[in-house]
């Protein structure tokens, strides 16, 4: 009897640490799609706000897009507002003779929707609209593809 009993307390034990796995494995996967659901709501929020604002169409699926917004002083910051990752993205400075822009980061790095490229924009009275260039990679495709951007500096 006391035999049986150990054997049956040792079958629960498998059969609540197999429970507990699977637990543990619906709790990671529901995390995961919380997670996936958030990120396309922001995207998809973020193309609503800027459609109704008229700042720039809606991208298409997939697309790489960039906006320039000012932080504060010289800070600024290029921000990727389409729905796609920029692979090994860098921000330089596009103003001939190049001098007026200082990006914060020198190293490409992915960059996905909603996320920016820090740096630092100055002005003279020779160049009052500086203009840098972002270049990128997207998935599936290995050709670099950029963007210039002229900014407005008041």
């Amino acid at each position: 009897e006391a035999a049986r009993g150990s054997s049956r307390a040792g079958e629960a034990r498998e059969l609540a640490g197999t429970a507990q796995r699977n637990a543990e494995r619906a709790l990671t996967q529901s995390a995961d799609a919380v997670v996936r659901a958030t990120d396309a709501g922001k995207i998809a929020g973020l193309a609503v706000q800027r459609s109704r604002e008229g700042a720039f169409a809606i991208p298409e699926l997939g697309e790489v897009r960039w906006e320039c917004h000012r932080v504060k002083g010289p800070t600024w910051v290029a921000r990727n507002v389409g729905t796609a990752l920029a692979h090994s993205a860098l921000l330089t400075d596009a103003t001939r003779p190049p001098k007026y822009i200082r990006p914060d980061e020198v190293i490409p790095r992915d960059v996905g929707p909603g996320d920016h490229l820090q740096f630092r924009a100055f002005s003279d009275a020779a160049v009052r609209s500086p203009r840098i260039r972002v270049a990128w990679r997207e998935d599936g495709d290995n050709s670099a593809r950029t963007q210039e951007l002229t900014l407005i500096i008041g």
